[in-house]
């Protein structure tokens, strides 16, 4: 029996250190898996410590940003109304990135994308409005309001038109009554604009057409500094004359010592006169003339009436086109009437024959002064006298131009 608990003592011992050697050569496969568990988790925790540190993972983030974070949205509004503003340029920058720029659309609102955390916007609502701060600094997830307001003031924008025929009127003076009023001139297409800016209202404008004339009225003007379109005038005008014509500047003389007159054609009495002008060129624009009249020449002639020119006239309104005039001097017919008595009223009548030529507002019947009588505004050419004095009757003669006469009732 002893024998035998010795045997099975050696076999449990063997097999005990047997199985201990197999643990030591090959290790323990109950914590194999373990180990191996606990080494992918080691190698995902440098896998992601590396990927952190890595400057091509950082870029590649980088690259790919949050986009709701890195777009400006945000609405431009006209002040309490909270009107849209539709256009209007909105534009970012950031340092180092190019400028990004876009419109606001129908409801004011506008969307910009931009690399960066912060950025300067800018809104330029348009010439109707203006923004006491349109630059703002923008963060990363704001959003922007501009509140724009309407301007205030600006300067009266207009283009005039002949009220008869539409036709643009070039040249005409116009003055703003009242406070601060300014005189201002349209150019050669009839655009007017003031030099200096006016708030809203109603306005006073004069109608000069010429600096220096008296007005041939006053109209009323509903500024609105926000209108962009040019707002249409229409001024009484009669017909406009551009000449083809020369002045004898050799003798002193200049257009701003010519008038123009406007003869009626079964009337030479009635005239329309206005100043020659020199804006591109000789020619002169006529008030409007008066209802059935009917033009019949038109007279250049300077202030001391030594110059003068003429031809027929058409046109009751609008551009009549180019008229060529010569200009030459006048010279007259004068002349004494002696008689018994003094106290005689003695009347001249001047009419010119075939070949003479004077000027159509020439007086063709004056009465003496002490006996004394003038005609001028005489070309050339032979004229007939008559004279009439109660008690004498009719004396008839001739006479040339530059003539003076004596004709004796005795």
């Amino acid at each position: 029996m002893p024998r035998i608990v010795s045997i099975l003592l050696v076999c449990l011992i063997t097999a005990m250190s047997a199985h201990l050697l197999t643990r030591l050569l090959v290790g323990d496969t109950d914590q194999a898996p373990l180990a191996m568990e606990a080494g992918r988790g080691e190698s995902k925790r440098r896998a992601a410590s590396s990927e952190l540190v890595d400057p091509a993972a950082q870029q590649r983030a980088i690259a790919a940003p949050d986009t709701d974070r890195r777009t400006i949205r945000g609405r431009v509004l006209v002040g309490q109304s909270l009107e849209a503003i539709e256009g209007a340029v909105v534009t970012a920058a950031a340092p180092g990135l190019p400028l990004v720029s876009t419109r606001t659309n129908a409801t004011g609102e506008f969307t910009l994308r931009i690399a960066a955390e912060r950025a300067a916007v800018l809104a330029e609502p348009g010439a109707q409005w203006t923004i006491d701060e349109p630059e703002v600094t923008w963060h990363a997830g704001e959003t922007l309001a501009f509140q724009a307001r309407t301007k205030t003031t600006g300067p009266l924008r207009v283009v005039l038109v002949d009220v008869q025929t539409r036709e643009p009127v070039p040249y005409y003076a116009l003055r703003v009554d009242g406070p601060g009023g300014e005189t201002f001139t349209s150019g050669p297409s009839g655009k007017a604009e003031t030099e200096g800016a006016f708030p809203p209202g109603r306005y006073a404008l004069r109608l000069i057409d010429q600096r220096g004339t008296s007005s041939p009225g006053v109209m009323g003007f509903d500024h609105d500094p926000t209108r962009e379109e040019l707002a249409e005038i229409s001024v009484p005008t009669g017909p406009t004359y551009r000449f083809d014509m020369r002045l004898p500047v050799s003798f002193g003389y200049a257009a701003s010592d010519f008038r123009a007159f406007l003869a009626v054609r079964d009337d030479p009495r009635a005239l329309t006169v206005t100043r020659l002008r020199n804006e591109r060129g000789l020619w002169c624009r006529f008030p409007p003339l008066a209802p059935g009249s009917t033009p019949g020449f038109v007279v250049v002639e300077s202030d001391d009436s030594t110059w003068s020119g003429y031809a027929p006239a058409f046109a009751r309104s609008g551009a009549a086109g180019r008229t060529a005039i010569e200009i030459r001097k006048m010279t007259s017919i004068a002349g004494r009437v002696s008689m018994r008595s003094a106290s005689s009223r003695i009347e001249v009548e001047l009419e010119p024959l075939e070949d003479a030529d004077c000027s159509p507002l020439m007086g063709r019947r004056v009465e003496t002064k002490r006996g004394y009588f003038s005609f001028p505004r005489v070309f050339t050419g032979q004229f007939e006298l008559r004279v009439f004095a109660s008690g004498y009757g009719t004396r008839t003669l001739r006479a040339d131009a530059g003539d003076h006469v004596r004709v004796d009732l005795k």
